[in-house]
């Protein structure tokens, strides 16, 4: 008859114990941190949005005017949303002069 070893008790664990869990812990916590120092060093490369649809809300005034003229001085396709309708179509005019961007304007509620 072959002989078996006894079932590990509740305090044991087959894949090491206490110090397997630790240094495997300590592991993925070394890689995030290396990942993320290597990030910050090396950043991924930034996607053009040349020709890509991007919508903005709030587009009539404040930030999302200002996100519009750096989507159209990209060169995206935009389509701008606001509850004021003059304020909107004065931002597409504005960004039709400035950049000759493609506006889609549609005066949208969206509290």
């Amino acid at each position: 008859m072959e002989a078996r070893s006894p079932p590990p008790t509740p305090n044991q664990s087959k894949d090491g114990g206490v110090i397997g869990e630790l240094l495997q812990t300590l592991r993925l916590f070394f890689s995030a941190i290396f990942v993320g120092i290597w990030r910050f060093f090396v950043p991924p490369p930034k996607k053009s949005v040349f020709g890509e649809v991007v919508l903005i809300t709030g587009a009539g005034s404040g930030i999302g005017r200002q996100l519009a003229r750096e989507f159209a001085r990209l060169g995206s396709v935009l389509v701008l949303w606001d509850i004021n309708k003059t304020s909107n179509t004065e931002t597409a005019k504005l960004l039709q002069e400035e950049f000759q961007a493609k506006c889609f304007c549609y005066t949208v509620d969206v509290g």
